[in-house]
Parts: structure tokens; C-alpha cells; sequence
């Protein structure tokens, strides 16, 4: 007698999905063109392999880059090659090739007025949030998009490349860690100083069409949450006596502080030093003299006052990236600052308190909200009684930053 035939539901999974949403995603899966018939594992390898080995002008779209690590030699790693995936791109995608053309005829540019780089940086996790104990699955992933697309369009994920894609417990190893990876995806990829120079000889485009494209640019934005930027930036953040990598005299609040210091907690903002490019690279060039003349002790509490962290694989010290522009460069991830545990939560709390003062019942807001629809996100009972109570007694509004 041949055995039942499975259903949906007899899936490993069934807890975690219903019947109606694992059907769809199948259903999606067995129509979509683009995943082929195959679905051995085998075949899928070899599907994966014949994509990544698509070859370009500038390489292939995955290429090799080895990181230098802290117990000595090199882990070699797999890279998608921004110059490769950029080119292929525009070859393939005719909106995204409209989309480049229409930018130059906007914003032309050459190597005497290049476009500008935007790089990003943060630390993703496929696993269960809920989940105890250590993530390994966790990923830093590196990406990049071009400034001169403009506002409306790099609000959307479609304009923003992989660069690379590395285990957080591979970079935890590496020496330099992200600013060493950043370094080498800059030196090996977008100005190799004996190959394709981004801002030097440019990026020659070819469209479907048959028109030609030469696109220039270099670093114009490096953007990150305060952790990434200050690995980025072989910055020591709150591990050093200088905790701000904006700053030049911003101590920590327990440190003693020159005459001309100011505290961390201190709002006297016109008594704060801001760096400039020629500043960071000054202390950074005095941590690289001092290096091979101090003891290990002595070294560790010059890069504790400095606020900076040594490597000699850090992207500070790169000389395929000319100008190093390690002040101008920064920007700030509004939405890791502003609202993951930013001051938004404390600013919501003070506005709940003036409307309550004005004569307006929080319930009322509750019910108010209560009504929203939303796809993905759920705001009830954000301003229910219980809720209220949990942001008075921490003194902001205590919810995640979707919320």
C-alpha cells in the first residue's frame, strides 16, 4: 500500500506559518521564471555559480578578497565586485540604465567634478530576535549607492549594491575589523592604484541600447550608526576618554578635563571642537609613530586619550583613497540615533505630558491609534495604561523603533 500523500501542514514549519501563507510562497516559487526547474541542491550550486561567474570588463560579479586576521594570514572571503555589478546592471536593467542617464544629463560628471559615493554599514541577523544566547548568524553587510540619484530615489532599496556580505564571527577576527574590510573593498575594488580607478579613469557603461556611459566618483558620504562609524573610522567611542568622533575636546563625564575640555553630558555646544580632516589624520599619524617606539601598556592609554583606535590595515591608512576625508565623510543613520533608544523616545514622553496638561485623556489617544492599519508593524495598547505607567517610570517612551 503506497504511503498518505504529505500535506502543507505535515511541514517542519507549521508552527511558524500558516497553511494559506507556505502555499503561497510554494506557489510563488514553482511559477517565478527566474528560479528555474531544478531544485536539487546540486543544481541550485551549480545555478548560483554559473550567475556569480558572469564575467565583465571589471571581473567577474564575485570575486575573492582576503582579510588579514589578528592570529596571522588571510581568510579569503567571497565579494560582489561593485564595478562589475555596476556595469552589468546597466547592461541589463533598462531602468536602471534610464535612471544613470538621466542623472548625468542632471549632474555631469568627470574627473575634475566626480560623483559622490555613498557607503553604509551595519550588522544584519537572519535569526530569531526572541532568540537566547550568542547569534552565530549574525552578518555585517557593506553597501553602496551614488549621491547624485538623489533623495527620492536612494529612498528605495533598489539603487543601494551589495558590496559584501561577512559573518560578524569572521570580522571579529580580522585585523582592523570593519574599517579593515571597507579599506580593502575601496583599495581592491573602486581605486586600485594599478587598475580601475573610479575617480581617476572612471567606469566605462554600455547599455542595452548601445550608448555609452563614463561615470566618476568618489567617497562623498560614509553613513552608520554611532558603533559602525567609530569602527569604520578607527574610532574607540566610549572606550576611550574621547568618546565623540565628531569632536576634539568632548570627554567622558567621569575623566578630569583640560580648561578648554567639555563633558559628554554638557550642552554648551559652542565650547565643543569639532575635528577636521587634517586633525584626525594628525592624531592618527602620531598613533603611527608612536607605535613601534612603546610598550604594549604605554600604547593602549595613548589610544585611550587620543579616542582612537590603531591598526595599520584601517581605512585611515589607505593611499589609494586620496583625499582622505575621514571628518567630512561621517554622517549619522538617523534612524539607529534618532530612534533606536534616541532621544525621539524621551521628546515623545515630553509631548505626552504636554497634551495631558492641555486636558487631553491618553485613552483617547489609545483608542485613536488603535485604529491604524498597518502591514507590518503593530501599534496597540502603545498608550494604554499599563503602557503609560512603563514610560513614566523610565522617563520615555519605551517601544521599538518601528513603533
Amino acid at each position: 500500500m503506497s504511503k498518505k500523500r504529505g500535506q502543507l501542514t505535515d511541514f517542519p514549519c507549521q508552527h511558524y506559518v500558516s497553511r494559506s501563507a507556505l502555499a503561497n510562497v510554494l506557489r510563488h516559487a514553482r511559477d517565478d521564471p527566474r528560479l528555474g526547474s531544478a531544485c536539487s541542491r546540486a543544481s541550485q550550486y551549480r545555478e548560483r555559480k554559473r550567475l556569480t561567474g558572469i564575467t565583465t570588463p571589471y571581473g567577474s560579479l564575485v570575486q575573492e578578497m582576503a582579510l588579514p586576521m589578528k592570529a596571522g594570514g588571510n581568510e579569503v572571503v567571497g565579494v560582489q565586485a561593485p564595478l562589475a555589478m555596476f556595469y552589468h546592471l546597466v547592461g541589463t536593467s533598462k531602468p536602471f540604465a534610464k535612471l544613470i542617464r538621466e542623472t548625468m544629463a542632471r549632474e555631469p560628471c568627470s574627473p575634475a567634478s566626480p560623483w559622490h559615493l555613498i557607503l553604509y554599514a551595519d550588522e544584519i541577523s537572519p535569526s530569531n530576535p526572541l532568540g537566547t544566547g550568542p547569534d552565530h548568524r549574525k552578518i555585517c553587510g557593506w553597501y553602496w549607492s551614488i549621491l547624485e540619484l538623489g533623495p527620492e530615489v536612494l529612498c528605495t532599496e533598489e539603487v543601494w549594491m551589495i558590496a559584501a556580505c561577512i559573518r560578524s564571527e569572521v570580522i571579529a577576527r580580522v585585523d582592523g575589523g570593519t574599517g579593515a574590510v571597507l579599506r580593502l573593498l575601496l583599495d581592491q575594488f573602486f581605486f586600485q592604484e594599478d587598475g580601475h580607478h573610479l575617480s581617476r579613469s572612471g567606469i566605462h557603461l554600455l547599455d542595452q541600447d548601445g550608448d555609452h556611459m563614463y561615470v566618476f566618483a568618489n567617497i562623498g558620504v560614509i553613513i552608520g550608526d554611532e558603533p559602525a562609524l567609530a569602527q569604520l573610522l578607527s574610532s574607540k567611542g566610549h572606550a576611550g576618554r574621547k568618546p565623540c568622533i565628531c569632536c576634539v575636546n568632548v570627554y567622558l563625564d567621569l575623566e578630569r578635563i583640560p580648561a578648554d575640555g567639555v563633558h559628554l553630558s554638557s550642552l554648551d555646544f559652542a565650547r565643543m571642537i569639532q575635528h577636521t580632516d587634517a586633525s584626525v589624520l594628525a592624531v592618527m599619524k602620531r598613533l603611527a609613530d608612536a607605535k613601534p617606539h612603546m610598550g604594549a601598556g604605554g600604547f593602549i592609554e595613548l589610544e585611550r586619550m587620543h579616542g582612537r583606535t590603531y591598526s595599520a590595515n584601517s581605512l585611515m591608512y589607505s593611499t589609494a583613497v586620496v583625499p582622505m576625508k575621514p571628518a567630512t565623510w561621517i554622517m549619522f543613520d538617523w534612524m539607529h540615533v534618532y530612534c533606536v533608544g534616541g532621544i525621539l523616545n524621551s521628546e515623545m514622553w515630553m509631548v505626552l505630558g504636554a497634551l495631558k496638561d492641555e486636558g487631553l485623556d491618553l485613552q483617547m489617544l489609545d483608542d485613536y491609534v488603535e485604529q491604524w492599519t498597518s502591514p507590518r508593524i503593530s501599534v496597540l495598547n502603545l498608550f494604554c495604561k499599563k503602557s503609560v505607567a512603563y514610560h513614566k517610570k523610565h522617563g520615555y517612551v519605551s517601544r521599538t523603533e518601528s513603533q
